[in-house]
């Protein structure tokens, strides 16, 4: 590097690296003015904004509140509709299976009869068509598959569907496996060995649905008696009376309400239509509140074919 003379330095002085900081004339103001706001803050809040400030915070509360009861009760809501649709639902499709499996026979009178039948339960006077009595095979079904029987019904055989005698909310599937005695559906005393089994001890229930509404019927002063809200109808075309007298091969025969217009000379599609209604509650039936429990009601209908010839 060459070296200049000390006088050539002194001449062209070396600059600094940085020039000096050049302060703004308003910083000071800038401060003063941020120091007179933070002394306005801490000044705290007047009554009047306290108390509007408490009123706000109190619609918020409330408004909050609500929104989370309401939510709550949907949610149980949602929640108890879903198990009063499943129990309802899955007990119709049981009755339905069972009356689609239901055999033929023929009976002591020498005519063709299907194995279903409804008995009437009476209470307090009244009849209600509460007890559905199938001949299915079993609570496994089949007997449908097995034609039209020359023989009887066995009680073992047998399916019945009703409210439980000791607790008119549970709806239950009676079946008799150890009773092998023959019964004709035609029979006087029919309806009444029907209610007698279902209160023995040969009775096995098994519980298909435990949220039927019921109702309290006076049976006599000193005691109450609970009916499950559910009720049974059945229809036969072309019925027992269309049939009475009706001479196979005439016109009256051929004018008949056979299924689907089906029918010869000889024999025709006879059909039964079996109808259902179950209403059950919107809560469990020991719910505290009972005056918030709605009955809600569901619909089934299955149909029965078979050959009749006299």
């Amino acid at each position: 590097m060459p070296k200049y003379p000390e006088s050539f330095l002194m001449s062209y002085p070396i600059p600094e690296t940085s020039p000096p900081v050049k302060r703004r004339p308003y910083a000071s103001l800038a401060l003063k003015t941020r120091h007179g706001a933070n002394r306005r803050r801490m000044r705290g809040f007047t009554l009047v904004e306290l108390v509007m400030g408490m009123g706000i915070s109190s619609i918020l509360v409330f408004v909050i509140g609500g929104l989370v009861f309401a939510v709550q009760q949907a949610n149980s809501l949602s929640q108890n509709l879903e198990a009063v649709t499943t129990q309802a639902q899955a007990s119709i499709d049981r009755i339905e299976f069972m009356v689609s499996h239901a055999g033929t026979y023929r009976g002591s009178n020498g005519t063709i009869q299907p194995g279903i039948a409804i008995v009437t339960r009476q209470l307090a006077g009244m009849e209600f068509p509460e007890i559905l009595v199938i001949w299915s095979g079993g609570r496994e079904g089949g007997m449908a598959d097995a034609g039209t029987l020359d023989r009887l019904p066995l009680v073992s055989e047998m399916i019945v569907y009703t409210y439980d005698p000791e607790d008119a909310s549970r709806l239950v599937e009676i079946a008799f496996p150890n009773v092998d005695v023959e019964v004709d559906f035609t029979d006087d005393d029919f309806g009444d060995r029907v209610r007698a089994g279902i209160h023995s001890d040969l009775a096995e229930s098994i519980l298909l649905c435990d949220r039927l509404s019921m109702t309290d019927l006076s049976q006599d002063s000193s005691s109450l008696t609970g009916i499950g809200h559910m009720r049974f109808e059945m229809e036969t075309s072309p019925s027992d009376g269309d049939l009475s007298g009706i001479n196979p091969g005439t016109e009256a025969w051929n004018n008949l309400r056979w299924a689907q217009g089906i029918s010869t000379s000889s024999s025709g599609i006879r059909q039964t239509n079996v109808r259902i209604e179950l209403q059950l509650s919107s809560e469990p039936v020991n719910h505290a509140e009972t005056d918030e429990i709605v009955a809600i009601p569901f619909f089934g209908s299955v149909s029965h074919r078979h050959v009749y010839h006299p």
